[in-house]
């Protein structure tokens, strides 16, 4: 991986969801943890295009299905509303 200096911090890039699906055998499983930020960080870092929650959800999922093929997904947040969400889908 290449890293790219920014001011005080070094960034990373970082695999895709994507990518992992597709580069790692099925009998891979995954933990995917769903993240997504508080309010007061969206405006507190101008995070500006924040895909509200359901839609959020909707789009990790899409990729899942898709992509996971037969491997075992394990899904973890500490976000109550993502968990409740991603129980009722």
């Amino acid at each position: 991986l290449e890293h790219k200096t920014s001011g005080d911090y070094i960034q990373d890039e970082f695999a895709t969801l994507e990518e992992c699906f597709k580069k790692l055998p099925e009998s891979t499983g995954f933990n995917i943890e769903m993240k997504y930020p508080l309010p007061e960080n969206v405006k507190a870092y101008h995070l500006d295009g924040i895909f509200e929650r359901n839609l959020y959800v909707d789009e990790v999922l899409k990729m899942v299905f898709d992509l996971a093929g037969t491997r075992k997904i394990f899904f973890s947040s500490f976000d109550p509303d993502i968990c409740i969400l991603l129980s009722l889908k």
